[in-house]
């Protein structure tokens, strides 16, 4: 049967889900993800590949943008969700999804496609690279120092509401425009990075966040993070886990370290 690939209307965002969430061997809470994700996504960026009425292929986009070097701004489309059911491989339905993104984010003018991946080999023929390389750190808290004095300015736990979303937003946003490959975050991804969005996908996160502030009291740097309690002969050996750090000073940054080594 022939296949039609075009952007989905609002009515089929649950069956877009639902092939998509096969595709990737996942059973998440459809009803609850729809109910997270419509006042956020752009349907107009979501494509499908149709075969009849049935959805066998996912990917969808949003726009946002890439500091580069120079501390320019570009356009960009961020590219994700992709998909095809397992009935369906080895038709070119990938490549034809992909085709009408790209064809669609040139006419958006949007210059770079940043794809999130958890494959990327499979991408390489549509012109992607790996663009980033990540590490884990595991630091021995008890057999750590620092070769310098305690950093100026202080630290303050604040809540994981709006007025704590907002400190680190204001932060990161100052951040990531003179850091260049950083990148644009959506607000929906700031909801689920606080604990008050995302619980479709899975449990929601529960943690901390600290600010640091410089003498004056201006708010120069974040931390987010939780703790994987684990006890050992009845003493604790939990493990403190950064799930996300920023900084516009090196003052802010030494101190923001200094707390959470010393915790």
């Amino acid at each position: 049967m022939s296949i039609e690939v075009r952007t989905i209307r609002d009515d089929e965002l649950v069956a877009w889900l639902d092939a998509m969430s096969t595709g990737f061997l996942d059973r998440p809470d459809i009803a609850k993800i729809v109910e997270e994700v419509r006042p956020h996504w752009d349907v107009a960026r979501v494509w499908g590949a149709f075969e009849n009425d049935r959805i066998v292929g996912t990917l969808r986009s949003w726009g946002g943008e890439l500091t580069v070097p120079g501390c320019g701004r570009l356009a960009s489309s961020s590219v994700t969700g992709v998909g095809v059911l397992p009935t369906h491989r080895r038709r070119g339905i990938l490549g034809r999804l992909a085709a009408a993104e790209h064809d669609a984010a040139r006419a958006r003018g949007e210059v770079v496609a940043m794809l999130y991946a958890s494959e990327y080999p499979i991408y390489a023929r549509f012109g992607y690279g790996p663009a980033t390389t990540a590490t884990t750190w595991t630091l021995d808290a008890k057999a750590t120092g620092f070769g310098t004095s305690v950093a100026a300015g202080s630290i303050e736990l604040v809540p994981t509401d709006e007025t704590g979303e907002a400190m680190a937003r204001d932060v990161f946003e100052a951040w990531r425009v003179r850091q260049p490959g950083e990148i644009w975050r959506r607000p929906i991804t700031w909801l689920a990075d606080f604990g008050r969005g995302g619980t479709g996908w899975g449990p929601p996160w529960k943690g901390f966040v600290v600010v640091h502030r410089d003498a004056r009291g201006t708010v120069d740097g974040y931390a987010r993070y939780h703790v994987e309690e684990k006890w050992e002969q009845r003493m604790p050996r939990s493990a403190l886990l950064v799930d996300d750090l920023h900084a516009l000073t090196d003052e802010a940054y030494a101190g923001l370290w200094q707390f959470l080594v010393s915790m």
